[in-house]
């Protein structure tokens, strides 16, 4: 016994010392639980009582004056229990913990923030809405205008809150409103894409009262998992978030307190010896609302029910696309803007309910890869970088691949493994399926089939197979993706590329002269392929050149390929003197160009920093932008972004004319079949007869441009290819320095390709204005070179009679070597 008192007392010193370092939340928490209110709750236990009603004692006092916020502490007082604070008699069970500083997990998601920052979580007021934007969403479906309604207060409650501002309510928002909209358009056009059992759920939601319906629609909006009632900051459309939470739970929407386990009850507090010392109570199942009050989370099945409403809605594409509702909610209250068109809902994007499962199934799984690929590169670039320390220090070389990163991409993989066998089952049924032919299924529908997003994985997959090494399984694969011709026809030309190269270098099992015969036949194949675009015709040619050469072939017999040569752009070379004061006090290596000095070695995959001619660091297209200044042009490290902006001006309403299944929602910023062969084929004449005027009058053209900029620049539309931080006036300069017949080609040739001509285009786009000139630069650092793409850019733009150069920023190296002499 004396033992055991001894141990008491050093635990009871120790708990003192460690006191001592507690924190300030600890200290009020420790002196509530302390408190004699503590007292009557921690004697529920005994006396069987609901912990949602108050003890005896505490009604008494309760009656007498409220609770004050600090309490007198109590030396005996040992239970670490919450007290049970009812907040209104018409709510059956609300108890909350004590406001800590710390941050729990069911503090409000940030999306939430950015949505309220926005003040979209109630209808905006008439003067922040402009009339003009009932088009961004259906007439009457959220032109309904609410006025705030006050809460009445008793006279009891009016002496507490006479200095006190009373909030606004709002009767309905525009969350349950948008949400509303989107169910009774799928119910009425759709329907035959969900079940009996999701169009009852839909039917439920549609039948309840405002402030439930606004409660399940931000806790779908929110991360599925489980939250504080009295975290939730919905007051400005929730009166009565309790009542409004009940009707959710018996109407089996939601979970409730006793769907919630002890160790989900855990997750929700916030302070670690709060979560020990109720461990240690061994409470029984009604107590968990003692300690964290009334919670609630959403039912799977309906929080699935609305995430499939909403794919179908706006008809998503991007799997990182996470709220599709704030798009939505955005546009209404004129946050964001989208061009003004004529959209018509198809009934054919997803013939059948099965269609739909199958690609919300391989929209989730996507989801899901590019995010573990996404976290797992991040992962491997922590790993490099604690590597190169430790190589450094120590003066080792750490192999490029070990085990633990080799399991982080095999799990990459096996999520791709697993879909082979379903996505050639489903390349099999659609080529005998008759909704999915050329003539009843245009080409730019096939992105909302499972075997699309599967394809896509897979194409991915490829890549993550050569980090792997597993180059015999990435060949097997690539060979599956040529076969198939019926998703992602414009990435054929990389997929011989790379196949053709795996062959010829990587399959070390096989001799080397049959490797490369293997290499040879695949380039061939990949010439004859019509679908492979001229984009890659080019490498293919360079491969198959160097194969035959490898191969010993005879010259005769060899591929002629001298009628496609690309011409050979203008290079310049600039220079720099070196900064010997400067450079003595960083690094040695550290070198000096024409415009300034260079700051840091060339690292893979990281930009060099220069200095320029203010001492400022700037990126080696700056450098070559200041040297151009001084030859007399202005110049926009823009690569495609100028072009790219003069074709959006220029066919403004080509881009947007009402072709029938190109517009699908209101909140598109390009039509769904811009970047294939149908954008120019369906706007054929369009195309031409803007083509003609651009070629004929620069003056007209610049009118255009000035006309669609002026309506469209002060509300920021969002488009496809537009960037509003460009200004007027130098895109006018722009288009007329370009000139009238080379504008026109340019723009043709996006119309026609616009997809395949996003990459490769010239780092900077020059022009003089005085003289009328332009010039497209492609600027390189030292040891970079030309990529196919790039050449191919500067050999058409030269034959449209745009003047092209590669500027090479070089290292001046004379003055090392006057040192060392």
């Amino acid at each position: 016994m004396k033992r055991s008192r001894t141990g008491s007392e050093g635990k009871s010193q120790a708990k003192k010392n460690a006191g001592s370092k507690e924190s300030k939340i600890q200290q009020r928490l420790d002196s509530f639980f302390r408190s004699p209110v503590s007292k009557d709750i921690a004697n529920l236990n005994s006396r069987n009582e609901s912990p949602c009603e108050p003890s005896p004692s505490l009604k008494k006092q309760r009656q007498s004056k409220p609770i004050a916020p600090k309490l007198k502490p109590s030396s005996n007082s040992s239970h670490c229990v919450l007290p049970a604070v009812l907040s209104s008699a018409s709510r059956p069970c609300t108890t909350a913990l004590p406001r800590a500083e710390s941050t729990d997990s069911s503090e409000p998601d940030p999306q939430d923030n950015v949505i309220d920052s926005h003040a979209i979580n109630r209808y905006p007021k008439e003067d922040e809405i402009d009339s003009d934007s009932s088009d961004l969403v259906t007439p009457g479906s959220l032109s309904t205008q609410t006025t705030p309604r006050q809460h009445t207060e008793t006279s009891d409650d009016a002496s507490e809150s006479n200095q006190t501002s009373v909030p606004a309510f709002y009767e309905t928002s525009m969350y349950t409103d948008l949400a509303d909209l989107m169910i009774q358009t799928l119910l009425d056009q759709e329907a035959f894409l969900f079940t009996q059992e999701d169009q009852a759920g839909c039917r439920k939601y549609l039948s309840m009262d405002a402030e439930p319906k606004h409660l399940l629609v931000r806790l779908w909006m929110r991360q599925r998992k489980w939250l504080r009632l009295g975290k939730l900051d919905y007051g400005k459309n929730i009166n009565d978030m309790d009542t409004a939470a009940s009707t959710l739970i018996d109407l089996g929407l939601a979970h409730g307190n006793d769907d919630l386990t002890w160790e989900d009850a855990m997750d929700l507090m916030t302070v670690d010896d709060l979560k020990q010392r109720a461990m240690d109570l061994c409470l029984d199942h009604r107590q968990k609302t003692v300690l964290i009050g009334s919670c609630i989370k959403l039912r799977e099945d309906m929080h699935e029910l609305f995430q499939r409403l909403s794919l179908v809605f706006f008809r998503l594409r991007d799997p990182t696309e996470t709220n599709p509702m704030q798009t939505a909610i955005l546009a209404k209250i004129n946050r964001r803007h989208y061009p003004e068109y004529i959209h018509c809902r198809t009934t054919n994007v997803w013939p059948t309910k099965e269609d739909l499962d199958l690609y919300t199934q391989a929209f989730a799984l996507q989801r899901d890869f590019e995010a573990k690929v996404e976290r797992t590169t991040m992962e491997l670039r922590r790993t490099i970088k604690r590597k190169a320390k430790q190589d450094d220090a120590s003066g080792s070389i750490t192999p490029t691949m070990d085990p633990e990163e080799y399991e982080s991409w095999m799990a990459c993989w096996t999520m791709c493994e697993n879909i082979v066998g379903q996505w050639e089952e489903l390349l099999t049924a659609t080529m005998i399926n008759p909704a999915f032919t050329d003539e009843a299924r245009p080409y730019y529908m096939r992105r909302f089939e499972a075997g699309y997003i599967y394809t896509h994985m897979l194409e991915h997959g490829c890549n993550v197979l050569a980090r792997m090494h597993e180059y015999d399984l990435e060949a097997t694969i690539l060979r599956k993706l040529l076969d198939q011709r019926r998703y992602r026809m414009a990435k054929r030309g990389k997929w011989y590329d790379r196949l053709a190269l795996v062959q010829s270098n990587y399959l070390k099992h096989l001799p080397e002269r049959q490797r490369k015969k293997m290499a040879l036949k695949t380039c061939i194949d990949g010439v004859q392929d019509p679908r492979v675009h001229q984009m890659h015709m080019y490498r293919l040619h360079r491969r198959i050149h160097r194969l035959e050469r490898d191969l010993c072939i005879p010259r005769r017999e060899q591929h002629d390929f001298s009628y496609m040569a690309l011409s050979k752009p203008q290079e310049r070379d600039i220079f720099g003197t070196l900064d010997r004061l400067w450079l003595a006090e960083i690094l040695t290596s550290l070198l000096c160009t024409y415009l300034g000095e260079r700051i840091s070695d060339s690292i893979t995959g990281i930009k060099s920093s220069w200095r320029g001619d203010d001492g400022a660091v700037i990126s080696v297209e700056q450098v070559a932008i200041q040297y151009y200044n001084k030859q007399g042009y202005q110049g926009l490290h823009a690569e495609n972004g100028v072009i790219s902006m003069l074709f959006a001006l220029l066919f403004w309403d080509i881009i947007f004319a009402p072709i029938p299944g190109a517009f699908e929602t209101p909140y598109q910023t390009a039509p769904l079949d811009i970047g294939t062969d149908a954008f120019y084929i369906e706007r054929v004449s369009l195309i031409h007869d803007r083509e003609e005027l651009i070629s004929q009058d620069i003056r007209a053209a610049l009118d255009l441009i000035k006309t669609n900029d002026d309506l469209q620049r002060p509300l920021n539309t969002m488009c496809a290819g537009v960037n509003w931080n460009y200004e007027q006036k130098d895109l006018l300069e722009v288009a007329e320095c370009i000139g009238s017949h080379a504008l026109a080609c340019l723009c043709r040739l996006l119309a026609e390709e616009y997809g395949c001509r996003q990459g490769g285009m010239p780092d900077l786009c020059c022009w003089d204005v005085t003289n009328k000139k332009s010039l497209l630069v492609e600027v390189k650092g030292p040891s970079d070179t030309l990529s196919e793409t790039q050449k191919l850019w500067l050999h058409t733009l030269s034959n449209m009679g745009i003047p092209v150069e590669v500027c090479h920023v070089k290292v001046w190296k004379e003055d090392d070597i006057l040192l060392e002499e």
